[in-house]
């Protein structure tokens, strides 16, 4: 979208990627917290910009910052995007897909828990 420079989506989801890549990657640069509406919700960090792409399956595993950075010092963080439990079953670290941020990613059990994240 014109409203979202510096993004770059070469997939919204799994289905998206066909032959030998399976799995949507993504790479979230944060650039400070944001507090959001109540009740907030994890993670509160704003996206500077997000960039998904095609890997081959298995090759994407979330790494979710609890930093959220700053425009200064931004943190980037490795989403796995899925549609369904089972998209994230090749992720052993993060087998929930779970809503974080407005979209659908795989996150540890841990994370899932503190975050109190609403999961497929």
């Amino acid at each position: 979208m014109a409203s979202c420079p510096g993004d770059t989506l070469g997939c919204l989801g799994p289905m998206d990627c066909s032959g030998g890549n399976g799995d949507c990657c993504a790479t979230d640069v944060l650039a400070g917290m944001d507090a959001g509406p109540p009740p907030a919700a994890f993670p509160h960090c704003y996206s500077q910009t997000l960039t998904t792409t095609c890997v081959t399956k298995g090759m994407c595993s979330s790494n979710i910052q609890v930093n959220c950075g700053s425009v200064a010092m931004p943190q980037t963080e490795t989403l796995h995007v899925c549609t369904a439990k089972t998209d994230c079953s090749d992720d052993s670290a993060n087998p929930n897909c779970c809503l974080v941020d407005n979209y659908h990613v795989c996150v540890s059990s841990l994370l899932m828990t503190l975050g109190s994240l609403s999961c497929l």
